[in-house]
């Protein structure tokens, strides 16, 4: 079918956030003459990696960040109302026109008139309907009560016979991983566009492990886990959290060995990380139905989920925030989980656990109401990780600000990039390895690094190489990851992990949505299709 129909619109979720951003959105019609909006993508200067900070006309002063030491919520400024723009409205409401008299009301009410002139008739006919309807409502409700009590008899039989059956087995499977499949037979609670996905990828006895995180449509939390060694996907329930809502998730790295290289190699070196044969920890960061930001946290040790602290210290995030977490593994720096989300003012907020306590650092800067959040950590040669955080500006482009350990403060706004669509999703990884020396230069970076959005082609790409500290390549739509014409997708949300897998959850054709799983390829650039992730019936 040609042209843009209604249908089509409401299942493109990302091509119809900012229409009124005519100076990045082209406008265009249809065959129909129907307005429909293009996004462009355009890059805003160089694009360039934090690596290359500091920037140049830079000015803000920036906000220190405090880690595992004395609270700082003093310098978190809030303020009455909202500074960050709210999201266009998306359409407007036709009219509603005033009913015009025709000939024919006209007739009908002269008649009404005449009628009303003759009530004693009407005084009769009404009486006999009257007494019609009295006679009908005996009758029925005799044989309504009889077929009533013989309903009951049937439903209580019913249920009796349901609860004797169960066996022992079928009580046993309902606590298993497949049970919470069982939410299929319900109708979907969760708008369309509201479908998150969350994920994290480690090794483990030298084979990559995934774990992907979404919400079934009661709004349970659900943990499907796969190793590169088997197809099986095992799936098991987390936590239950806000319908809809964002969450995130972040596992502890692998245990870093910064080996030295040898001085002069004639190509470039990569440091190989020195793998755990187990993870040490996964954090899952939810919200639940007040808005109440928590964490809930998977201990190997005990192998079991338990709340953390998050919940005590009462951060209530805006009502369509996204968040974020990652772990801060550095050298000179005691690890720290760090998370970030929008405050009621809209106000991005990054927050730090301490030694006494979880510290809350707002960043000064503009961003859109839902502006989509990612935390990367970003190797820095004999020094803390920097900080990278994404988000999108007023302007729709997405920017980021970058903590460094060298000022011990955020870089804000370092560096913008292209125009996104409003409020779409934005994921961001970085490799478990790092460059430690381009020809005779030591140098240290992330051995690569990858960003990824949406729009209504697919997944949009970023990749930096560590190999010479810059984008490799910016906006690019692989293959794998796009929209087409003979199958069109729709991609609603997007996880990226540190061994080069990501997921997206995706509608196809009508059809429940399903999170397909792709791969990065060697050259770090290109991305390969790996399936769907089995979640069973869960959404459909």
């Amino acid at each position: 079918m040609s042209g843009h129909s209604e249908l089509e619109v409401v299942n493109q979720p990302f091509e119809y956030y900012g229409p009124q951003q005519h100076d990045k959105l082209s406008h265009q019609t249809d065959e129909d003459g129907r307005p429909y909006y293009q996004e462009d993508t355009k890059f805003i200067g160089m694009p360039v990696f934090p690596a290359e900070l500091p920037f140049e006309n830079y000015t803000p002063t920036p906000i220190a960040l405090s880690h595992r030491t004395s609270s700082n919520l003093s310098g978190r400024q809030f303020s009455n109302f909202s500074e960050a723009p709210s999201s266009p409205t998306l359409h407007t409401a036709p009219l509603i026109k005033q009913p015009v008299s025709t000939e024919k009301e006209t007739v009908e009410s002269i008649e009404v008139t005449q009628k009303e002139r003759r009530p004693w008739k009407w005084y009769i006919l009404g009486g006999l309907i009257a007494l019609v309807v009295i006679i009908a409502a005996v009758v029925g409700g005799i044989v309504a009560s009889k077929k009533n009590n013989t309903a009951n008899v049937n439903g209580v039989a019913g249920e009796v016979s349901s609860f004797n059956s169960s066996s022992p087995t079928s009580s046993a499977s309902n606590n298993s991983p497949t049970s919470t499949n069982t939410a299929s037979s319900v109708s979907s609670t969760v708008a369309p566009f509201q479908r998150n996905v969350a994920a994290i990828s480690y090794a483990s006895n030298n084979v990559n492990n995934s774990r992907v995180y979404y919400q079934d449509n009661q709004g349970h939390i659900l943990e499907s886990h796969n190793n590169a060694s088997s197809e099986i996907w095992s799936t098991s329930h987390i936590v239950t959290a806000k319908n809809g809502s964002s969450f995130a998730a972040a596992v502890t790295m692998p245990a870093n060995n910064f080996v030295g290289c040898p001085p002069i190699p004639p190509q470039v070196l990569f440091e190989t990380t020195q793998l755990l044969t187990k993870i040490q920890e996964i954090t899952v960061l939810y919200s639940d139905s007040d808005n109440l930001l928590h964490d809930i946290i998977y201990d190997v040790t005990s192998d079991s989920w338990n709340e953390g602290t998050l919940s005590s210290e009462n951060y209530i995030i805006s009502e369509n925030s996204n968040v974020a977490v990652m772990y801060w593994q550095c050298l000179l720096c005691t690890n720290t989980t760090i998370i970030s989300f929008q405050d009621v003012n809209n106000r991005i907020q990054v927050g730090n656990l301490t030694s006494t306590g979880w510290v809350l650092t707002q960043i000064n800067v503009d961003v859109v109401d839902n502006t989509g959040l990612a935390l990367q950590p970003f190797y820095r040669l004999n020094q803390a990780h920097q900080i990278n955080l994404y988000y999108q500006q007023p302007d729709s482009n997405m920017a980021i600000s970058a903590w460094e350990y060298t000022t011990q403060n955020w870089s804000l706004n370092a560096a913008s990039y292209y125009s996104l669509t409003f409020g779409v999703p934005i994921a961001a990884s970085a490799s478990y390895t790092s460059v430690i020396w381009t020809g005779n230069v030591q140098t240290g970076f992330e051995t690569w690094g990858e960003t990824l959005t949406l729009s209504h082609l697919g997944v949009k790409s970023n990749t930096y190489m560590g190999a010479h500290n810059d984008w490799e390549t910016m906006g690019i739509h692989p293959s794998a990851m796009s929209n087409s014409t003979q199958n069109p997708k729709v991609f609603k949300s997007i996880a990226a992990t540190a061994t080069g897998a990501a997921f997206a959850v995706v509608a196809i054709d009508g059809k429940p949505d399903v999170i397909e799983a792709y791969q990065v390829e060697d050259d770090t650039i290109n991305w390969s299709s790996a399936g769907i992730v089995d979640i069973g019936k869960t959404w459909g």
